[in-house]
Formats: C-alpha cells, sequence, structure tokens
C-alpha cells in the first residue's frame, strides 16, 4: 500500500465539494489504490459515507473532506498515529515516503512480469530450435551416387563427403563396419564413434590422393568440418636405394588411451617398401612416434598377452628387405611405443623403436622354388592363451602351415595344412619341385628364432640360422 507525501505540492488541485461517488474516484483523487484507499478507512477514519444498508452499500465522500484529513495526518507527530507494523505501507502518516510510489512499483512489477514471461518464452524457443537445427552426431555411413553420406541414429543425413575419384571403388569393396578387436576397433575404410572422449562422434575416412600416390586418413568431427589429414609413409632411402611415395594404408587401430591423451595406430607400406606403423595423437594428427620394419606387416591383433593392463600390438607379415623372399615374422609392440635401449637408429636412418618381442618363423621350401613370398598371418587369440597365426604363401595357396605359441611367444606345436602334401607330390609330378617332402623337412618348420630387434631377414647370417643347426623352441 501507498503512503501519503509530505510535501502539500504533491496534492492535485481539485475544486471544492466535488462529490465523489465510487472508491475508484476516491483513490484516484487521493492519487492511490483502492485497496489502499479502502484501508485508510478501516484503520485511520478516512471520511467516506455510505448510502444504503449491507454490502450493496454506494460509498460517497467528500473532496475538501478528504484533504483536510489528509493535511492532518501528514502534519501529525503523534506516534499513535503511525501503523502497529512500522513496515505498512498503508500508514498516511510517515514522513519522506512518496504516496505515488505503490503505483509505479506496480507498474515496474507488472512489467518485470512480463518481460520475465517473454525471456522463458525466448529460452524455450531457442532450446527447440537448436535441437531441430543442431548437428547430429553420424552412428554409420552408407555409399551412394558417388558420395560417402553420414547417417545419424534415426537415418538422417547428418553430412556427406565426396572423395577422389578412386576411392568409391575401395569403398564399394570394403563395405564392412568397423569389428572389435580386444579392446580397439580395427578400421578397413571408414570408423565411426567417439575417438577422444569428448562424448561426440568423429569419423575416419581413408582417402586416395592421386597427385603424390600415397593414401591418406581423414579426420573429420561430428559435424562434417575436416580436424586434420595424415598421409601415410614418407620417401624413403636404404642402401641407396629409394622408395617413392606408393604407400596405402592397410590398417587402423585404436583409440589407445594414455596419459590423457588418445592415439591411433596406422600401418602403411607396399610389397617391396619398409612399412610404417605410426602413433598419431587424435586431437592433432600430429605423428607422436613411428616404427619402421624392413617388410610388410599385413596382419594384426591386440591383446595384454604380459598382463600389466595395457594392450599389446601383435603385427605379423615378412622381413625382406633389398634382394630375397625373406622369412615371416611376429613383432609385438607396446602401446605407446617405447625407445630403442640405444641412440642407434634403424636400418633406415630413423629413431629406433624398441620391440617387446620379435620373432622370425622359417620360410616353406615349396613356397620358395615357386618364387612366391611365404608371410605370416596372424590367426586368433584363444581363450587359453595361445596365439594361432599362419604361415603361407602370398597369394594363398595349399602350402600352409599353423603355428601355436604361449605368451611367451615359445612353440607349442605345429602342423600343415590338410592338403599340403597333396600339393606338394603335385608339384613333383608337375616337375617343379624336385625332392619330396621328408619328416626332416617338416621338422625344420620348427625353428622359430627371437631377436632383439629387427634383423636383415635376407642376410646370409640370419639365413645361415636355417641352414646349420641353432637353438629350437
Amino acid at each position: 500500500m501507498e503512503h501519503l507525501g509530505d510535501s502539500r505540492s504533491s496534492i492535485r488541485a481539485v475544486p471544492a465539494n466535488i462529490q465523489l461517488y465510487s472508491w475508484k474516484e476516491i483513490a484516484n483523487h487521493l492519487g492511490v489504490s483502492v485497496r489502499t484507499a479502502q484501508a485508510w478507512e478501516r484503520q485511520y477514519g478516512l471520511p467516506v459515507y455510505r448510502e444504503g444498508v449491507g454490502r450493496k452499500a454506494r460509498v460517497l465522500a467528500r473532496s475538501h473532506e478528504l484533504d483536510r484529513w489528509r493535511e492532518a495526518r501528514c502534519s501529525s507527530r503523534d506516534p499513535s498515529l503511525q501503523p502497529d507494523n512500522p513496515t505498512d505501507s498503508a500508514a498516511p502518516g510517515k514522513s519522506g515516503f512518496n504516496w505515488r510510489l505503490s503505483r509505479q512499483r506496480n507498474r515496474l512489477l507488472a512489467f518485470s512480469v512480463i518481460l520475465g514471461f517473454c525471456s522463458i518464452a525466448v529460452i524455450v524457443t531457442s532450446s527447440v530450435l537448436s535441437s531441430l537445427w543442431a548437428p547430429r552426431d553420424p552412428v554409420r555411413w552408407t555409399v551412394e551416387e558417388g558420395a560417402v553420406r553420414f547417417l545419424d541414429a534415426r537415418n538422417r543425413i547428418c553430412w556427406e563427403f565426396e572423395p577422389r575419384a578412386t576411392l568409391p571403388q575401395h569403398l564399394q569393396r570394403y563395405r564392412v563396419m568397423p569389428q572389435r578387436t580386444g579392446p580397439v576397433w580395427r578400421m578397413d575404410r571408414v570408423m565411426v564413434g567417439d575417438l577422444d572422449g569428448d562424448g561426440r562422434s568423429e569419423v575416419l575416412l581413408e582417402d586416395g590422393n592421386e597427385d603424390s600416390r600415397r593414401d591418406a586418413l581423414l579426420c573429420f568431427n561430428f559435424d562434417g568440418r575436416l580436424r586434420w589429414r595424415h598421409e601415410h609413409g614418407k620417401p624413403m632411402n636404404r642402401r641407396g636405394r629409394k622408395f617413392d611415395l606408393a604407400y596405402s594404408c592397410s590398417w587402423v587401430l585404436g583409440p589407445f588411451k594414455d596419459g590423457g591423451r588418445s592415439y591411433l595406430l596406422t600401418s602403411a607400406g607396399n610389397t617391396y617398401f619398409p612399412h610404417q606403423l605410426a602413433l598419431i595423437d587424435v586431437a592433432t594428427g600430429r605423428v607422436a612416434r613411428e616404427y619402421w620394419h624392413p617388410g610388410v606387416l599385413n596382419s594384426v591383433l591386440v591383446h595384454d598377452i604380459d598382463s600389466d593392463g595395457r594392450p599389446e600390438v601383435l603385427a605379423a607379415g615378412v622381413n625382406n628387405p633389398d634382394e630375397g623372399t625373406g622369412h615371416p615374422v611376429l613383432v609385438v609392440l607396446d602401446i605407446p611405443f617405447r625407445p630403442a635401449r640405444s641412440d642407434t637408429p634403424d636400418q633406415f636412418g630413423n629413431p629406433g623403436v624398441q620391440e617387446t618381442a620379435y620373432l622370425l618363423l622359417p620360410k616353406i621350401d615349396v613356397v620358395d622354388t615357386i618364387g612366391q613370398f611365404t608371410v605370416a598371418r596372424l590367426l586368433a587369440i584363444t581363450e587359453n592363451a595361445v596365439i594361432q597365426l599362419a604361415v603361407e604363401a602370398v597369394p594363398p595357396s595349399q602350402a600352409s602351415v599353423v603355428y601355436r605359441l604361449d605368451f611367451d611367444l615359445r612353440l607349442l606345436d605345429f602342423r600343415p595344412f590338410d592338403g599340403f602334401r597333396e600339393f606338394h607330390r603335385r608339384l613333383e609330378r608337375e616337375g617343379v619341385l624336385g625332392h619330396s617332402l621328408t619328416q626332416a623337412e617338416i621338422d625344420s618348420w620348427r625353428l622359430v628364432k627371437p631377436f632383439p630387434t629387427a634383423p636383415d631377414g635376407n642376410s646370409p647370417e640370419v639365413n645361415a640360422l636355417w641352414a646349420s643347426p641353432g637353438p629350437r623352441r
């Protein structure tokens, strides 16, 4: 409720003896609200008359009587005229109070309420529009009309990417969704998932590069913005031999977590090329560390084989630098890579990486005779802690031997492929082979050789290990 003001100049000039016939007229004359005028009548004897009886009685007041009553209350200093509650805004005799303040306050309150409702409406509208128009996270992909389209959980198109001319054929051939390999994802050509742990999906996509002839790995944010581009491999020299830029990606693993950062492991090489395993920072696309191997590593599994709570990468392929067909190989690496024990660079002049384990396996004579490569290919890691891998020809044939190793890479057993003996006899009849398959030759496949680091798989020293008696495992 409003108080009367102390200044008479604030009272409007009204002709004397005006009859006021409603509470609204009385309140307007006093410059207060109807409720305040009624309270003044009840508490302080505001001169108001009534014509009639009961609730329907008509109120009546005379302007000059109201003015005299107000002047008396404003000039009074009698404490008994003050309300019992000092905060009661209906007290007409409280000095220093602007009697118009209540009306202004009510207007301000009404304006604040209206403004509040408008603000809430704006916030709700913005939230609805944001949910409708905000970029959505892709969860899967498809290839249509020469473009890779990324779709959300409701099969709505989030965005699309139009690759270079050579990529659609790759995608059509590798339309296999990522498969779980131990604690990480394995990727063929496209992978969608939360790589950096920020709760949003990222997209990895293999793209070609006709200019440099190198495959590139592209990382996109959830909204389709390119985060980074990594081109596999780099120009290399070994003993005067130059390797050009025709690196192609074999596989991508990740993400691996270490020290609050996320990494991807990429594999890139070519048949006669040094092979690159690169540890890439998911946030920036920079190569944190790389391992160069003298031969292709085209098969991979991930498992914690030493029970230290951190996964190791098992990569299989061939060690065949320079001239020769080399030897099948199994490499075990910690993630992240461990630097070499010395400052000696690797065979290609790069900073060395220390392998956790390195194992060469024997070549198969029949494969070597027909001029093919003998490579190792990982098959599985069983529940009873056994590593299964095959030593076979490239391209695959019946000349294959399956090995079983424990987690210390000790040989448990091996056996030739079921059709191996018949394949050997057929080559004998065709005159390709000049000897029969003997038990001594089969026993020679038992010799698997560990090394502290990658040797030259075609060196005379390495070849001599299988030509003369050596330690057996």
